[in-house]
């Protein structure tokens, strides 16, 4: 272990060498009092987890990492090479629907609008009717 310095000591102290086998030496015991500290700790849920299964409860449940949670979760879409278009959810299905009739184009009249209205433009959508009607023969 490190044998113990007094701030007056360091401040009396100009080799630099010797204060840094110091810093080294106090590193090094961290780092072994860290290991030591996370071997503790999973012993001490071993031990939680058998005194739950002897009182017949559940123990601490085991987590497996899913692929997505290890990709990189960058809030840049550009960094992660995905296109903004991408969207999570519901999968648009119009594609296979087809169209019968042309769309319809309904023209007001600017002058019946207020005078603070503003054309935002034109959002697309598919209408889908069921048209149920009698063919009968004879």
């Amino acid at each position: 272990m490190l044998k113990s310095i007094t701030d007056e000591q360091l401040e009396q102290e100009n080799d630099l060498e010797q204060l840094r086998t110091y810093v080294r030496q106090a590193l090094a015991i961290l780092e072994t009092e860290n290991a030591r500290l996370d071997q503790l700790r999973a012993e001490t849920q071993n031990l939680r987890d058998e005194l739950n299964r002897l009182n017949a409860e559940q123990g601490k449940p085991t987590i497996r990492l899913d692929a997505k949670i290890l990709r990189d979760i960058s809030s840049d879409k550009e960094q992660m090479g995905e296109s903004p278009k991408c969207h999570k959810g519901r999968v648009a299905r119009n594609y296979k629907v087809p169209i019968t009739k042309p769309p319809i184009i309904c023209k007001c009249d600017p002058e019946k609008l207020p005078p603070d209205a503003i054309f935002k433009g034109y959002h697309k959508i598919i209408i889908q009717n069921l048209k149920i009607e009698f063919d009968n023969e004879k």
